[in-house]
């Protein structure tokens, strides 16, 4: 229990490098050309892990079917779009505010989830997306000289939205090999950004720049989502999602410490809302994962008091 909640915790952080590190990359890398390196880091990374866990026989889930491939490629295209947004998007604004706005994938996981797949908002739940909405807003606007919107917090909000909607489809493979999926989310989104950067003549051969690129893409999306994915096998979904959803706000410090900003007013009210706000997702997390236990235990009496009438 201990050791995968160190694992979740390590995960997030090292999730949480990626805004901030990104926001250093960009000054000598193109945005596109950038995200396709990050995720090809991520893909070829986890390749060399996926082939180690398989010939050790450590990782012996299911691997990937036909049908899971269209569900692959639906969240292939997601993050591409995602991707184009989210790096141009961090490009205009501050790295501690990026960081921060990306705690709005609560609310548009849990809005796709509501809408288009039906699933129950909890009055919980419903506190949360209010406080993470209007968090998210006082950081859209720039309140500096006079109320504007800020187009690059639009792209990130418009970015993490597309994520949200991934994180539903995502749920169709949750139980096939996590490591397998990770390559293929990770490896097509790479080569259709690099393609693109390359079309659009928006890229340069900064070798240096582009091996640090590939290796933040391998330990901020590859390893992260390694650890993830070792740690929530043990730990129960509530505490899982309360640890990882911490990533946004270790982003924000590792910002202020490595840029040295001094963010305007509406940044600290923004970030007391999404603190807010994420402790009720947490908590309607543990709820549910609470009422799922007494469900299971239910369901495993009822099974056992079974077999004591037939032994009878």
């Amino acid at each position: 229990m201990k050791k995968s909640f160190l694992l979740m915790l390590v995960s997030a952080i090292l999730y949480a490098f990626f805004t901030p590190l990104t926001k250093l990359l960009l000054g000598e890398l193109p945005s596109t050309f950038l995200g396709g390196l990050t995720y090809l880091g991520s893909a070829l990374g986890m390749t060399i892990v996926f082939i180690i866990a398989r010939l050790t026989k450590i990782d012996k889930d299911e691997l990937l079917n036909k049908k899971d491939f269209m569900y692959v490629a639906f969240v292939n295209v997601l993050d591409v779009c995602s991707s184009l947004c989210l790096f141009y998007g961090i490009s205009l604004i501050s790295s501690e505010e990026a960081s921060l706005l990306q705690s709005f994938e609560v609310v548009s996981t849990a809005l796709v989830a509501f809408l288009v797949f039906k699933e129950k908002i909890s009055w919980r739940l419903l506190v949360a997306i209010i406080f993470l909405l209007c968090g998210s807003i006082f950081l859209a606007f720039d309140f500096n000289t006079q109320i504007t919107f800020n187009l690059g917090a639009f792209f990130v909000l418009l970015a993490v939205t597309l994520f949200g909607i991934s994180n539903n489809v995502i749920k169709k493979v949750a139980n096939k090999d996590s490591l397998e999926f990770s390559i293929f989310k990770s490896l097509v989104p790479g080569l259709v950004l690099i393609i693109i950067a390359l079309c659009t003549k928006e890229y340069n051969f900064n070798w240096p720049y582009i091996s640090y690129s590939l290796v933040v893409g391998f330990l901020t999306f590859g390893v992260s989502v390694f650890f993830y994915a070792i740690a929530v096998r043990k730990l129960s979904a509530s505490l899982g999602t309360t640890v990882f959803s911490s990533n946004p706000f270790f982003a924000a410090i590792i910002s202020l410490l490595i840029f040295k900003d001094i963010p305007k007013w509406n940044f600290y009210v923004s970030l007391i809302l999404l603190i807010i706000g994420e402790i009720f997702a947490a908590y309607d997390n543990y709820m549910n994962d609470k009422k799922e236990q007494i469900v299971k235990q239910n369901v495993e009496n009822g099974l056992e008091d079974k077999k004591n009438k037939n032994k009878a």
